[in-house]
């Protein structure tokens, strides 16, 4: 008779989560895996199966943990100028009260496995376009409002905000100091608002 599971899997994901992405896919180990999980290699393979099912899982779970977050901030009532600063803000904060200076776990993946690996290419690629286009609904929003210049497409604008925050990750990973991420984001903000009319 099989034994009945005596994990959460969502506790264990999370944990495989951190792991990966403090590490990365090939620094870690199947059995860094055993001991950061706190499951035996039975456990594991029965029911993530391998060590790349686990990474693709781990994945899966960071992204829609995220996406929430982002959905959420991003169809706030604050005008929209304000959301993005916000964005950016907690961008910051992030990356700098990291002590680990961990980045972005889909970024990080992007640039060790996408190269090789269509199914990441395609889970980087689908998280990149709910992204944009959650963005491009945002941005439109506050060339209504008059507050982000319209000299750009939304969609346009919606690419660079995205190319920002990741560059503002990388950047965190090698220097994480918040004077240069912030004069980063002055820049973009001041490229992003729409000039006052007197």
């Amino acid at each position: 008779m099989a034994r009945p599971r005596v994990f959460d899997e969502e506790t264990v994901l999370d944990r495989a989560v951190n792991l990966f992405w403090c590490r990365g896919y090939e620094a870690t180990s199947v059995q860094d895996l055993v001991d950061g999980l706190g499951i035996n290699r039975a456990s594991l393979y029965d029911s993530f199966g391998d060590k790349y099912a686990l990474y693709r899982k781990a994945l899966d779970r960071y992204r829609q943990t995220h996406q929430a977050g982002l959905c959420t901030l991003l169809t706030t009532d604050q005008p929209a100028i304000d959301i993005l600063q916000t964005l950016f803000d907690q961008t910051i904060a992030a990356t700098v009260d990291d002590p680990d200076h961990k980045g972005c776990f889909m970024v990080n993946s992007a640039i060790e496995l996408a190269p090789h690996d269509p199914a990441v290419v395609q889970v980087v690629a689908d998280n990149q376009r709910v992204f944009e286009q959650n963005l491009t609904q945002l941005i439109e929003r506050g060339q209504r409002e008059g507050n982000i210049r319209a000299t750009f497409p939304a969609d346009h604008l919606a690419q660079f905000v995205f190319n920002t925050l990741n560059g503002l990750k990388v950047l965190g990973k090698v220097q994480p100091e918040q004077n240069s991420l912030m004069a980063v984001v002055r820049v973009t903000m001041e490229t992003l608002r729409a000039p006052t009319t007197s």
